[in-house]
């Protein structure tokens, strides 16, 4: 009887003993994944703060863009100006010799 108590005795505590190791095991791939979250919370706020960057690096190009089309757009409207200034003083000048 002695025997079945200490067998028993020594199946619990290895029970005891594997449930143990099972919890470890457990805690050690908790803290493995929340690991590998903080890892990917990191690369995720990485990544965000490059694609602002590239957003401001995109409205600047756009501002430049803006800046030039204006610039052309005034450059043509002055040229338009002085060659249709121009033209009609040839016409006239064309007209008033004409008429000599």
């Amino acid at each position: 009887m002695q025997e079945n108590g200490e067998l028993g005795e020594k199946l619990s505590c290895e029970g005891k003993l594997s449930e143990e190791e099972e919890k470890v095991k457990l805690l050690k791939a908790i803290a493995d994944l929340l690991s590998r979250i903080g890892e990917m919370e990191k690369i995720t706020k990485e990544k965000d703060e490059a694609l602002l960057g590239r957003e401001e690096e995109k409205r600047k190009a756009i501002r430049g863009l803006c800046l030039l089309i204006d610039y052309h757009r005034r450059c043509y409207d002055h040229l338009k100006e002085m060659v249709s200034g121009s033209y009609g003083i040839v016409i006239r000048t064309r007209a008033y010799v004409a008429k000599k």
